[in-house]
């Protein structure tokens, strides 16, 4: 039973780099999301840019 006035205390002892099969495709697979986040970040950077320095005439 767990209440609200309950801590939980979590002591490490290591971190240990974890083995990476950089030839298979999860981790392409993850290699290429990452790229498509960070366009979308350039992309969202570049629009936010253009609307701060547009100048735009109203008739």
């Amino acid at each position: 039973m767990v209440s609200s006035d309950s801590a939980t205390i979590v002591a490490l002892d290591a971190v240990n780099e974890g083995d990476v099969n950089r030839d298979g495709g999860e981790f392409r697979q993850l290699r290429g999301f990452l790229a498509s986040l960070e366009g979308q970040r350039e992309y969202q950077a570049y629009q936010q840019f253009l609307r701060e320095n547009a100048e735009v005439e109203r008739p």
